[in-house]
């Protein structure tokens, strides 16, 4: 089966029935989990995350039992990682970077896609996309629901035999995720390129090549260069590529399991923090970060602190962040990453 936006929606709405009709037995929702996994070989990961508390009262009874955080809260995730099917609590549920397939389906309410992005599971990382949806009950956001699937195994798909439905799957990838893929062997010769990927690449392939596209420009060639080896801070080759006004960020994957590698290509201006805010939204950044609280925010800039508090509500939805903690920390990081 194919990775759709129906499989979330599926699972999200499945467990707010669920729940509407006080089922809120775990056992049985982590076996619908587990089942939907076993019944679709191309998930990675099948996972449902539910607020503190909302799925049955019951956290303390269960911290830190499998799926679960030292919290008590009911957050597991099946996985195939390596082959046999087992079952992690999720993390980073309140990290404003790690945590945006959670963040994102609860605070916008919506189905969403999320990624690439690395993400531990099985004691290792991996480089996943995910689709999530929200959990409403009778109007109230009580959690999410989400498949991930694997960019590794996709591309070991891709040099098996790119199969229609794969095909489909990466030109979903691209149309959300506004990334353009290509996967390669092990030194760089291309299996696989999309469409988008040649149109962003044509002008800096050397004439007489662009049409077979069986090489890449040597620009990107020399990313599998033995000289630029990853390493921990900067654990993926990368290179800017200039062409007009909209220069474009290619960063190589390898995986040395399938003998293989992925190419992104983004968009290597993405819009910044400071970009996504208003002026007004701007300041009440900059007063937050320094530990204002609403009333005090509202006496500086001479605005009521309801007023305030809307300003505050538009930011969490922009920067993707439920509380003031994760906003600031956002900031913060924005400001130093400019001063830098």
């Amino acid at each position: 089966m194919i990775l759709t936006h129906g499989a979330p929606d599926q699972l999200a709405a499945l467990f707010a029935g669920l729940r509407a009709l006080a089922v809120v037995d775990r056992g049985l929702h982590n076996s619908i989990l587990r089942q939907a996994l076993e019944a679709n070989p191309r998930y990675l990961g099948v996972w449902a995350v539910w607020e503190p508390g909302a799925l049955d009262g019951r956290d303390a009874e269960f911290i830190n039992a499998p799926g679960h955080d030292d919290t008590g809260r009911f957050l597991p995730v099946w996985h195939r990682r390596f082959g046999d099917i087992q079952v992690e609590a999720n993390v980073a549920i309140n990290d404003p970077k790690r945590g945006a397939y959670y963040m994102m389906p609860t605070r916008m309410r919506r189905t969403v896609m999320v990624g690439p992005y690395e993400y531990p599971m099985g004691g290792q990382s991996v480089l996943i996309v995910t689709l999530a949806a929200p959990i409403l009950v009778h109007g109230q956001c009580l959690g999410a629901a989400g498949v991930d699937f694997s960019l590794e195994d996709l591309a070991a798909q891709v040099m098996e035999h790119p199969a229609p439905a794969t095909l489909q799957l990466i030109d979903t990838i691209e149309r959300e995720m506004r990334h353009s893929l290509i996967f390669t062997g092990p030194d760089g010769q291309v299996a696989y390129i999309s469409t988008t990927a040649r149109q962003r690449l044509r002008p800096f392939m050397p004439a007489g090549r662009s049409a077979s596209w069986q090489e890449l420009p040597p620009v990107l060639a020399a990313l599998f260069d033995d000289k630029g080896k990853p390493n921990a801070r900067r654990p993926h080759p990368e290179v800017i590529l200039q062409h007009g006004s909209r220069p474009i960020r290619v960063r190589l994957v390898r995986s040395r399991r399938i003998g293989a590698a992925l190419l992104l290509l983004e968009d290597a201006m993405a819009p910044t923090p400071s970009e996504l805010l208003s002026r007004r939204e701007r300041e009440v950044m900059d007063w937050l970060s320094e530990g204002k609280s609403n009333e005090e925010i509202s006496i500086i800039l001479g605005i009521s602190p309801h007023t305030v508090k809307n300003h505050l509500d538009r930011i969490f939805k922009k920067l993707c962040v439920d509380h003031r903690h994760a906003a600031s920390t956002v900031w913060r990081e924005a400001r130093d990453s400019q001063a830098d």
